[in-house]
C-alpha cells in the first residue's frame, strides 16, 4: 500500500521522527550531538531542524569545545511548520576547527532533526537523526573493521562530572573485546573500533555503559572513505535489548533487503524493538525503531475495532443490512455489516480485476502514481461476480473494507482519517501511526519491490499511493506501536468484553477469522492478529493467546521470498531466550494478499520482458 516520497533527504528523515501535525503539551526537547573539524580530510557537519508544529518555537543552541568548555551560544526561532539548516562554521565560526559537541534545547515536543557529515576531501555524506535522548547504556550493532570497511565512533560525556564508560567489542563469532574509558565533564572520544581493539577482518556489535549519561554516534567508512554509513545507536535499558538486536540482525542480514523492524512485549510488560538495514536504498539511510512503515491489512483491524466501537454507542448495529447505507447495492438486503468484517459478504474483490491490475502495473512501470477514489474501487470490484451467496462461504476481499470504511464516514460525519485519529490513535497514543491516502509526505520511509528475482529494483513509495489501499490497508505504524494496538484489542477495557467477543468470534467456515483479526499457529502456540502485505513491505502483529507477550515487524522491501517468516521467528527465539516460550513445528501464516501481489509480479516481469 503506497505513498510517493520525492522530498530531499535531510527534510524527509526530519519529519520521519514527528509525523503528527496537531499540537502537543508543550514539554522541553534535548538534543545531543557531536561536530567535527572542518579541516582538508577532515569532516564537516550540518544541522537540519524542523518544526513539525503548528506554533513557532525557541531553540538555544549551546556549542562545548574539545575540552567540555561552552565556548558558544546562540538562539533562534523556527515559525510553525518551517525548517532551518547550516553548517556548524555558519553558526559557530569560533569553533568550527575543534572536536567539540552541542547541546540544542527547545521548548516544544513538535521539534525534530538530523546530522548530515560530509568528508570535505573524499566527498562521502551520511546522515542520522537527532538523538532525544543521553542514556547510560547504549549499543550499535554491525560494526566493521575488515579490508574495505572500518568503522569509527564518538562517545560524548553530556555530564558536568567524569566518568568512566566501559566499551565491549562482541564479534560475531563469540569472541570479545573489553576496554575503559575515562571521559572529562562534557568531554567526548573519537576514534576507530581498531584504536580500542586489535581486531582484524571482524564484524560484530558495541555495547556502551556510562556511570552516568553518555551519547553514542557511529560510521563506518567503506572503499577509503568513498561511501559512509552511518550507524544508529540503540538505548540499551537491559541485556534483552542488545540480544534482540542481534537476532533481527543475524535473522534479516543475509536478506540483503532494505530494512526490517521488530518488536517484542515478555511476561514483565515491557517492550523491546529493533531496526535493521535502510529506510532508504539510495541514500543510505538507517531504519530507526520510529519509521512509519506501511501495514497493510492490518489496517483491517482499526477498521473493525471503529465499527465496534461506533457499535458500542448506538451509532450503527453490526446486524443492520448494506442497503441501509448503499441503496441498490446487489445483494445489499442479504449482507449484513458483520459480514463485511469477517468476509462472508461474497462481494467480489477489485485488486484481482483486469483493469484496476492494469492500472497498477502501469503506475509502478512508469512511476506515476494513479489516484483513486472509493467508489472507484468498488465499481472495479462490480465489473466480476459475487464470489458466492451472502453468508454461505467466506472469500477474502478488500473491497468489504472499501464499504465498511465508507459508512464509517457516513455514520459518524467524519472523514474516516479524523474518525481513526479520534477513536484510535489519540486515546491509545499511536505517535507513529496513521492513516494514509493519496497525499505523500516528506518523512515517508521507500519501500522497494522487485518486478522479477535479480531484476530492476522498485522504489513503490514514488510509483504509487495508498489511495488504492484506503480502509482496506492505508494505514502505517512501527512496531511498538503494533503492540500497543495488540494490546488494546485483546487485553485491555479498550473494547467492551462483548466487543471482543464479537472481534474473536470466527467465521463458520474454518478459516479462524474474526472481525479484521485472525486466530494462527505461530510454531505451536496460538496467536491472534493479522498480516499485511503491500507492494514494497511485509507486515505482521499479534498477541499470544492467554499471555501477554506479543510481536510486531515490518519489512521495508518486497521480493518473490520472503523474509516475514524468518523474522517472525527472530521474535520468537527472543521470547523463547527471555521467557520460556516452547517452541513447535510449524507456522502458518495465510497471507490473504498473495494471490494479488503474485499478479501484480506477474504483471510487472511481463512488462519488463517486453520492455528487453
Amino acid at each position: 500500500m503506497r505513498r510517493m516520497a520525492q522530498q530531499g533527504v535531510i527534510v524527509k528523515i526530519g519529519w520521519c521522527l514527528c509525523l503528527f501535525t496537531w499540537s502537543l503539551i508543550a514539554q522541553e526537547t534535548i538534543f545531543y550531538f557531536p561536530h567535527f573539524t572542518e579541516k582538508v580530510n577532515e569532516w564537516e557537519t550540518m544541522i537540519s531542524l524542523v518544526n513539525a508544529g503548528g506554533r513557532s518555537m525557541e531553540v538555544e543552541l549551546e556549542a562545548f569545545d574539545s575540552d567540555g568548555v561552552l565556548a558558544a551560544s546562540s538562539t533562534i526561532l523556527l515559525t510553525a511548520a518551517s525548517a532551518q539548516r547550516g553548517r556548524i562554521s555558519e553558526w559557530f565560526p569560533d569553533i568550527a576547527a575543534d572536536r567539540g559537541w552541542i547541546r540544542l534545547v527547545s521548548d516544544s515536543a513538535e521539534l525534530t532533526g538530523m546530522l548530515v557529515f560530509t568528508h570535505l576531501s573524499a566527498g562521502g555524506t551520511s546522515s542520522l537523526p537527532l538523538f532525544t535522548t543521553a542514556q547510560t547504556s547504549w549499543m550499535c550493532a554491525e560494526l566493521k573493521h575488515t579490508e574495505n570497511e572500518t568503522s569509527g565512533f564518538v562517545i560524548t560525556n553530556v555530564s558536568e562530572s567524569q566518568q568512566r564508560v566501559k566499551v565491549n567489542f562482541n564479534q560475531d563469532d563469540g569472541q570479545r573485546f573489553s576496554t575503559d574509558l575515562d571521559l572529562g565533564p562534557r568531554s567526548k572520544w573519537v576514534g576507530l573500533l581498531s584504536d580500542l581493539f586489535a581486531v582484524s577482518n571482524s564484524t560484530g556489535y558495541l555495547t556502551i555503559e556510562g556511570q552516568a549519561d553518555v551519547v553514542p554516534l557511529a560510521l563506518t567508512f567503506v572503499n577509503g572513505l568513498q561511501q559512509i554509513v552511518a550507524v544508529p545507536a540503540v538505548e540499551r535499558t537491559n541485556d534483552g535489548v542488545a540480544s534482540l538486536q542481534d537476532t533481527l540482525e543475524e535473522s534479516y542480514s543475509h536478506y540483503q533487503r532494505a530494512g526490517a523492524q521488530l518488536g517484542v512485549r515478555a511476561h514483565g510488560g515491557t517492550s523491546v524493538t529493533a531496526a535493521s538495514g535502510l529506510s532508504d536504498i539510495e541514500a543510505q539511510i538507517p531504519l530507526t525503531t520510529k519509521y512509519p512503515v506501511e501495514i497493510g491489512s492490518i489496517t483491517k483491524s482499526f477498521i473493525s475495532a471503529a465499527m465496534l466501537l461506533l457499535q458500542e454507542q448506538g451509532s450503527l448495529d453490526l446486524d443492520h443490512f448494506l442497503s441501509q447505507y448503499r441503496p441498490g447495492f446487489p445483494n445489499g438486503d442479504q449482507i449484513t455489516l458483520r459480514m463485511l468484517l469477517n468476509h462472508t459478504s461474497g462481494v467480489p474483490d477489485y485488486d484481482t480485476v483486469d483493469e484496476f491490475l492494469q492500472g497498477v502495473i502501469d503506475s509502478l512501470t512508469s512511476g506515476q502514481p494513479k489516484t483513486y477514489t472509493p467508489e472507484d474501487l468498488i465499481q472495479f470490484a462490480l465489473k466480476d461476480p459475487f464470489q458466492f451467496d451472502p453468508g454461505s462461504d467466506w472469500g477474502y476481499a478488500n473491497t468489504n473494507y472499501i464499504l465498511a470504511g465508507m459508512i464509517l464516514e457516513e455514520v459518524s460525519g467524519q472523514t474516516l482519517e479524523s474518525l481513526l485519529r479520534e477513536l484510535i490513535i489519540e486515546p491509545l497514543d499511536l505517535r507513529h501511526t496513521y492513516l494514509g491516502d493519496k497525499e505523500t509526505p516528506p518523512w515517508l520511509c521507500q519501500q522497494y519491490l522487485r518486478d522479477e528475482p535479480g531484476q530492476n529494483l522498485i522504489n513503490t513509495t514514488q510509483a504509487t499511493n495508498l489511495s488504492w489501499a484506503w480502509a482496506a490497508g492505508a494505514m502505517l505504524s512501527t512496531p511498538e506501536d503494533l503492540i500497543k494496538w495488540s494490546d488494546a484489542l485483546f487485553r485491555t477495557d479498550f473494547l467492551s468484553q462483548d466487543s471482543r467477543a464479537q472481534l474473536m468470534s470466527q467465521d463458520d467456515f474454518g478459516n479462524r477469522y474474526g472481525l479484521g483479526v485472525y486466530r494462527f499457529s505461530l510454531l505451536g502456540k496460538w496467536v491472534w492478529g493479522h498480516d499485511g502485505a503491500t507492494f514494497g513491505g511485509l507486515a505482521f502483529f499479534g498477541a499470544y493467546e492467554n499471555s501477554n507477550r506479543s510481536l510486531g515487524t515490518v519489512i521495508t522491501y518486497r521480493e518473490s521470498q520472503s523474509p516475514l517468516i524468518d523474522i517472525l521467528i527472530a521474535g520468537v527465539d527472543w521470547l523463547d531466550q527471555n521467557n520460556g516460550v516452547t517452541k513447535g513445528s510449524d507456522i502458518h501464516l495465510p497471507n490473504y494478499e498473495q494471490d494479488f501481489l503474485n499478479l501484480v509480479q506477474a504483471g510487472l516481469a511481463k512488462r519488463h520482458q517486453q520492455i528487453k
